[in-house]
């Protein structure tokens, strides 16, 4: 039961550097001149990319994949929603 627990850990602190690289990422470039709202965003874009690979191994499994499609699709085509609303109001 030690090898899950090391398992788990370890995937926490790989979801946790996506989260700061994707974070730093976005604050160097989209967010620029608002660098505060780079986490909120980061946190939205690493749940999309976390699940965008899961349905990439499921596709191998074909197991939930028409579920999880249509989850990634709503969540790509809403933070894209929200990145372009917010441009467009200036409060990005």
């Amino acid at each position: 039961m030690d090898w899950i627990a090391t398992a788990v850990e370890a995937l926490l602190w790989l979801y946790n550097w996506l989260v700061y690289t994707i974070k730093n990422l976005l604050e160097t470039t989209v967010f620029s001149e608002h660098p505060e709202l780079a986490q909120k965003y980061a946190d939205a874009t690493t749940i999309l990319v976390s699940m965008t690979a899961i349905y990439l191994i499921l596709t191998l499994f074909e197991g939930l994949k028409r579920f999880l499609k249509l989850v990634i699709i709503i969540g790509w085509g809403l933070l894209i929603l929200a990145l372009a609303l917010g441009g467009i109001s200036g409060k990005l």
